[in-house]
């Protein structure tokens, strides 16, 4: 396959905006229309980057940021520590961003990845 110049590439003034929330930010076949639907992964950085973030803190945040109950907020933090990440759920691609945004503010470390079934 040819590859045409500057296509799948993040548009000028956008990398800082959704580059450190997104990832795969540069494949051209993954549509990023508002609606298509995106996953919110924890990553187990939130814990090792910063000795003081607690579970209990990450499931406090997750539980405002996301409206999800503490337990399964708590269940999900837990799981990230030990096994390396999870999915927080997922929404339309602009809403992903939005709540990404909102986690990072609070110092968890999340990304913003396409669907996948699964």
């Amino acid at each position: 396959k040819r590859e045409i110049p500057g296509e799948g590439k993040i548009p000028a003034g956008e990398s800082q905006i959704r580059g450190p929330v997104e990832w795969l930010i540069d494949d051209a076949l993954v549509s990023r229309e508002t609606e298509d639907p995106f996953h919110i992964l924890l990553l187990d950085e939130t814990f090792t980057k910063n000795k003081r973030i607690t579970i209990e803190y990450v499931a406090t945040s997750c539980s405002y940021v996301l409206g999800m109950p503490y337990d399964e907020s708590a269940e999900l933090a837990a799981h990230a520590e030990k096994e390396g990440f999870s999915c927080l759920g997922t929404w339309g691609h602009e809403e992903c961003l939005r709540l990404g945004k909102q986690l990072q503010d609070r110092d968890l470390v999340c990304r913003v990845v396409p669907f996948c079934e699964g």
